[in-house]
């Protein structure tokens, strides 16, 4: 179903805050479908998002105009979580202007990033064994793999234009790339 989050605000996930700790359900999941996230802010972590949860998934949905230190959009810390055919637009946070992905097994497949001004990439990769595929990164530093990311897979993105002249794609950890088309080069730390 159809749900709009505009305007709220909290320390973690401006608009929605999922975590579980419970080792007695350990299969908690959260699914969002066809949603949007408009002008959420969180002091700390994820602008719309803050996502604890193994297997979540965010499906169809958008995210503009949300802000946040890190995950501008959304802050990702379950296992083996999904987010596929979504929009990020004119988000904003220090690390990762659009999602912040923090731990492994994560798939980020057909989505559409447009961020303005991303300090450290529109996505930043903390995790290991991650999948970035068939994905449209439009402006500046498309992709962050930091030093405590392993195994991430960059398969059939494009980067369709790029104003900053510098690296498209920052490696500090460890990354392979498949038929990737980025309008500038992979600067390797």
């Amino acid at each position: 179903s159809t749900s709009t989050f505009e305007s709220n605000s909290a320390n973690y996930g401006g608009a929605v805050w999922s975590s579980n700790d419970d080792p007695e359900k350990p299969n908690g999941r959260i699914i969002i479908q066809s949603s949007e996230f408009k002008s959420n802010t969180a002091n700390i972590q994820g602008g719309a998002l803050c996502l604890n949860t193994p297997r979540s998934e965010v499906v169809d949905s958008e995210f503009r105009f949300n802000t946040a230190p890190i995950g501008g959009a959304i802050y990702w810390n379950g296992n083996e979580g999904k987010v596929q055919g979504s929009t990020f637009e004119s988000n904003s946070g220090l690390n990762g202007s659009s999602i912040y992905w923090a731990y492994a097994n994560g798939n980020l497949v057909s989505s559409d990033f447009k961020d303005t001004a991303p300090s450290t990439g529109m996505v930043y990769w903390h995790g290991s064994n991650g999948a970035i595929s068939q994905s449209t990164f439009e402006g500046t530093r498309a992709v962050h793999i930091c030093s405590h990311a392993s195994d991430v897979a960059l398969t059939s993105n494009t980067q369709v234009s790029n104003s900053y002249d510098g690296p498209s794609v920052y490696l500090e950890g460890t990354a392979s790339f498949d038929s990737n088309d980025f309008m500038n080069a992979i600067y390797n730390y």
